[in-house]
């Protein structure tokens, strides 16, 4: 009886000490009088991250732009890295610890070309967070009606503005990741100061290829003009990786646009 109790003893001494050199090998801190209990940050947020490039240079970023941030995120530790659609875009995570305040981080990270990336692997305090990937410039977004896990791009031109009294000219470039052809369609914030320098009372569409979706109409705030791409010119208005549409627009203070037409 003795000795089956005696072996009963080791064997529970046995487990116990394996329990904690596996505790201890893997890094769970362990709290005096409970083996199971470890110190462990909550994931910070549940809803998608907006993340978009920083500065574009010739179609090469270094900077992850992250933005919305909610305040459970701030100061803490987090681990990054941008990818395409089959792999990622750098060798190794950019790590880091997010401000202590604001809502908006910046991130430098190795360079990338900004039309093969199609989001970033993003963790924050060790939890995977999901993120919302636009690479299109200010005033313009780009989406996939069809297939809304698509991701597409509408990128100001090298040279694309030009601004005279009472008008601007803005030449855009559509582009896309994903191997398949997908469909565009774009939604132009007049609104945005960051690229329009006036909310425009009349809108065009420049080179003719152009197919008006919606507006918000003259009296909403924004005011946006929804287009996509014309089916009259063979693939235009489809875009696919190595293959890219371009459109032209203009606004202008006062007489009559093609697209919107304001008093």
């Amino acid at each position: 009886m003795r000795r089956a109790l005696a072996v009963a003893v080791c064997g529970l001494l046995v487990l116990l000490g394996a329990g904690l050199s596996v505790a201890q090998a893997a890094g769970v801190p362990l709290r005096a009088g409970s083996l199971t209990a470890f110190v462990a940050a909550d994931r910070c947020t549940t809803a998608p991250l907006a993340v978009r490039p920083g500065t574009v240079d010739n179609g090469t970023s270094q900077e992850v732009v992250l933005t919305g941030l909610p305040s459970a995120c701030l100061g803490r530790p987090f681990a990054l890295r941008v990818h395409g659609v089959q792999a990622a875009l750098a060798a190794t995570d950019t790590t880091g610890t997010l401000p202590a305040s604001g809502t908006t981080a910046t991130v430098r990270v190795p360079a990338y070309d900004v039309r093969a990336a199609s989001g970033v692997a993003l963790t924050v305090s060790t939890w995977g967070l999901r993120t919302a990937w636009s690479a299109s410039s200010p005033g313009v977004a780009c989406r996939v009606p069809a297939d809304p896990s698509a991701t597409c791009t509408a990128t100001l031109l090298a040279g694309g503005s030009a601004d005279w009294e009472g008008n601007y000219l803005r030449r855009f470039e559509v582009t896309t990741p994903s191997r398949t052809p997908v469909t565009w369609e774009l939604t132009f914030d007049l609104s945005d100061g960051a690229q329009f320098p006036f909310v425009a009372s009349a809108f065009s569409d420049v080179q003719g290829g152009l197919v008006l979706v919606s507006t918000s109409g003259c009296a909403t705030t924004p005011r946006t003009v929804t287009v996509r791409g014309t089916t009259a010119w063979g693939s235009y208005g489809a875009v696919h990786a190595g293959r890219s549409d371009r459109l032209e627009v203009s606004g202008r203070t006062r007489g009559t646009g093609s697209l919107l037409t304001c008093p």
